[in-house]
Parts: C-alpha cells; sequence; structure tokens
C-alpha cells in the first residue's frame, strides 16, 4: 500500500520489532486521557517502503504487566490531527499524540466487520500452501462476502430489521431454510419451495419472488417440507 501511495495508519503485528524500538525511545509520553498509556519516538525506525512515521506504545495492563505496540503511518499531521480525539493543539508534542489519538478513532468497526466475515464463512478452518491457491480462497470468500452483503440488504429492504444480521447469521440461519427444487423434463429449474415454517422464509420470499419472477418465470414460494 505504501508502494501505491496509499496513506496508512495501522499496527505493526511484529510485538518483537515493537519491543525492539521501545528500547530506543529516550523520551516516553503520558497520555493525558490514560496514565496506563504513554508514547513515544523511536531513535531507529524500522525501514519501509516509504518513508513513514512510527509511534511505540507502551501499555501497563492492571497486573502491571507492561506491552508494547508499534503504530506506523505516512498521514499528513493534518488528516491525522482532523481525526484525533481529543484535540492534539495543546499537547506537548502534538504529532505524536495525533497517531495515537488517530488509532484510537478505528473504532474497531472494520476489524469486527472482518472477523464476523472470517466466522461466517470460515476462514480461520481453511489455508491452502501455495500462495495462487490461498489468493484464490481470499477471492472465492471478498465474493460469497459480497453475495452475503447483497442478500442481507435485499432482505432488509422486506424487513428492515435484517439490516442488523451479520455475516455468521446469514450464513447459519438465513441460507440455510430448508426447500426443494423442482426441474422440468429438460432440467430446467421452475420453482423453489421453501419451508413456511421457518423464521426467515416468509421475508425470504417476500424480498425474492419479484426478483426470481424475472428469471424466466422462476417461482419462489413457501410450502410445507
Amino acid at each position: 500500500m505504501l508502494e501505491r501511495n496509499y496513506y496508512i495508519l495501522t499496527k505493526s503485528s511484529n510485538w518483537q520489532r515493537a519491543q525492539a524500538l521501545a528500547a530506543s525511545v529516550t523520551l516516553w509520553q503520558t497520555d493525558p486521557t490514560d496514565p496506563n498509556r504513554a508514547f513515544g519516538w523511536p531513535q531507529a525506525p524500522a525501514h519501509y517502503a516509504r518513508p513513514t512515521q512510527q509511534v511505540v506504545a507502551r501499555i501497563v495492563d492492571s497486573k502491571g504487566n507492561i506491552s508494547y505496540g508499534l503504530l506506523v503511518t505516512n498521514a499528513p499531521f493534518d488528516l491525522l490531527a482532523e481525526q484525533a480525539v481529543p484535540p492534539v493543539a495543546d499537547l506537548p508534542d502534538p504529532a505524536l499524540f495525533a497517531i495515537a489519538y488517530a488509532y484510537d478513532q478505528r473504532s474497531g468497526g472494520v476489524e469486527t466487520q472482518l472477523k464476523a466475515s472470517k466466522q461466517g464463512l470460515g476462514l480461520t478452518k481453511r489455508n491452502k500452501r501455495s500462495f495462487p491457491a490461498q489468493e484464490m480462497l481470499v477471492l472465492l470468500a471478498q465474493l460469497a462476502h459480497n453475495l452475503i452483503l447483497w442478500t442481507r440488504n435485499r432482505l432488509a429492504e422486506a424487513t428492515p430489521a435484517y439490516a442488523r444480521l451479520g455475516t455468521l447469521r446469514m450464513v447459519r440461519d438465513v441460507l440455510h431454510i430448508p426447500g426443494r427444487v423442482i426441474l422440468d423434463t429438460q432440467g430446467h429449474l421452475r420453482s423453489i419451495i421453501l419451508n413456511r415454517d421457518h423464521p426467515f422464509a416468509r421475508s425470504f420470499v417476500a424480498a425474492f419472488a419479484p426478483l426470481c419472477a424475472q428469471c424466466n418465470d422462476l417461482s419462489l414460494i413457501l410450502g410445507q417440507i
């Protein structure tokens, strides 16, 4: 992403690197909003494809254990300061806290969605040894993820409450409605019957029956399965 000139703000997953760089920090500045956190500039930052600013975070947990994290960014100060909460203008090192506070604003939304998608699609249980095979697996998962979101959004048009359904519930509940398919003499799909007793069946038919009717008069109906 750096080579493609994206602005990034991320935390390194290499805890050994974070710990090593922490040893080079000469001045730790305590977080005014949390006395258990402190931040500092490493004297010999890690090398990446493009120039970056790096901040080491030192966190003390409730048992007194210390852990370190490494924040990496190439975003300009104005952009980081705009995202930072609380404001950093009156702090002794605005650039340092702009990086830390802007990273705090990620709020976990993207991470939570990724985790939900991995659980719903079972990605944590599927790994390939070769890189091309793993890449193809990720692309197929991306296609499945987008299809599930499209299905959920279509359902939400008929039943707004379903907009809150996550990937796991969509796969486990909505996409597991028992049913039966009916084919014609040439083997073409003519009708889909869903179990009328399933809690999602009626909403699913309400959302998708009009769409199915446009596909060569395919019927989507409720029935006893």
